[in-house]
């Protein structure tokens, strides 16, 4: 039985290091660490909350908008939340709004 997914709209408050060695600028790392997410597009950042230098990275809390596929029968706001927060880097998913 094949299962159907859908693409959502969200916009997320979420925590995570960005490598020092990240190429571009801050905002670009944030994304950066956000594509590399499964079923993730599209990473927009709208606003950084806060920054945290560390000895080998920057902990940055972060308003993003992004695509996130789901499964098309499930709770999209959840489905979303944890896709974002299975991906390498991301700390937390503070806030989750479906667009």
């Amino acid at each position: 039985m094949a299962v159907s997914a859908s693409t959502v709209d969200v916009t997320v408050t979420v925590t995570l290091w960005v490598p020092l060695d990240a190429s571009g600028d801050l905002t670009s790392g944030v994304e950066a660490v956000l594509a590399d997410g499964s079923d993730i597009a599209e990473p927009n950042v709208y606003d950084i909350d806060s920054v945290t230098p560390r000895a080998t990275d920057i902990q940055v809390t972060a308003v993003v908008g992004l695509a996130v596929t789901v499964a098309a029968e499930g709770d999209g706001a959840t489905e979303a939340r944890e896709q974002v927060a299975d991906t390498f880097g991301v700390m937390s998913v503070d806030r989750v709004r479906l667009e």
